[in-house]
């Protein structure tokens, strides 16, 4: 069980009577909208009792199980709330243990393994990038040209759902971690 179905379970026993599902963008980490729906959704469900939202997700979007298993894999933790850190090797990044590195590689190694047969839908096999450009971080294989491509596919993504107002921010980031990889590999 996630901290999400906690809480609500939690806020259900003590009868509050609703909630708030907020998504920040701040300091460009926009998520695209895609991404967020899946959350509604459970988080509507699992707030009525209801533990069934998978069934109610792929009735609603038509999307196959397996599809569905991968859209859960890349929300895991292990990879939903550490891959920007890697790709982008940030502070949170650099101060990784060898060790932690090493469990994230396991993880994301397993999940790539059980999502490589899988098609996915544009905004997963996006993540399924991701996190094979942390794998390539995290070995020192990382090359300009993954960040490039990248960063032109969530650029796509994004002005899909929604106005360019903010996406510079996160191409940005995509570019600035292409510019240190090209510093890195003199």
């Amino acid at each position: 069980m996630c901290i999400r179905d906690s809480f609500l379970r939690a806020a259900k026993e003590t009868e509050i009577t609703g909630f708030l599902i907020t998504a920040w963008g701040d300091d460009g980490e926009e998520c695209l909208f895609s991404h967020l729906e899946p959350l509604l959704l459970a988080s509507m469900e699992i707030a009525e009792g209801n533990e069934k939202w998978e069934e109610k997700w792929m009735a609603l979007t038509g999307e196959s199980g397996e599809v569905l298993k991968a859209r859960i894999l890349f929300g895991n933790p292990e990879i939903s709330e550490t891959v920007k850190h890697v790709v982008f090797r940030d502070f949170w990044f650099h101060r990784m243990s060898n060790e932690n590195r090493e469990s994230l590689k396991t993880q994301w190694l397993k999940t790539l393994k059980e999502t490589e047969d899988v098609e996915l839908p544009n905004d997963l096999d996006f993540i399924r990038g991701l996190v094979d450009l942390g794998l390539k971080v995290i070995n020192g294989e990382a090359r300009v040209s993954d960040y490039i491509a990248l960063s032109r596919i969530y650029a796509e993504l994004w002005l899909k759902e929604r106005k360019p107002e903010g996406l510079e921010r996160i191409i940005t980031r995509f570019w600035g971690a292409a510019g240190r990889e090209d510093m890195d590999l003199r």
